[in-house]
């Protein structure tokens, strides 16, 4: 999935995500040998906005999990070197207030 994310503009695909095909509105999948996956009802290929749209998707998503993973790597390697006495105070604002049994405790009535 990442290899075709990744290779998405280079893939010989049929048609381009957005352009629509109106001789084949709607069409189904495998019924024709133009659109392998069919098309929408606008006409666009599915197969093609498939593909981008998973370009899209994995392209996001990877940088956020990477970093998020190195942060967290940072984070829990210092806690454990140091004992977690360096600890920033993370309980404020309303962590705070629902700790002393205030108006945060439940949010929600019920």
């Amino acid at each position: 999935m990442v290899l075709a994310a990744l290779l998405a503009g280079g893939l010989p695909l049929p048609y381009a995500p957005g352009v629509p095909d109106l001789a084949h509105v709607a069409e189904a999948p495998f019924t024709s040998g133009f659109h392998w996956l069919g098309t929408d009802p606008q006409g666009r290929d599915v197969l093609s906005v498939l593909v981008f749209g998973a370009r899209t998707a994995v392209l996001l998503t990877l940088p956020a999990a990477a970093l998020s993973a190195l942060v967290g790597a940072v984070a829990g390697g210092a806690a454990g070197f140091w004992g977690n006495r360096a600890r920033v105070a993370a309980p404020t604002g309303c962590w705070r207030v629902a700790a002393d049994g205030g108006p945060c405790k439940r949010p929600y009535p019920g």
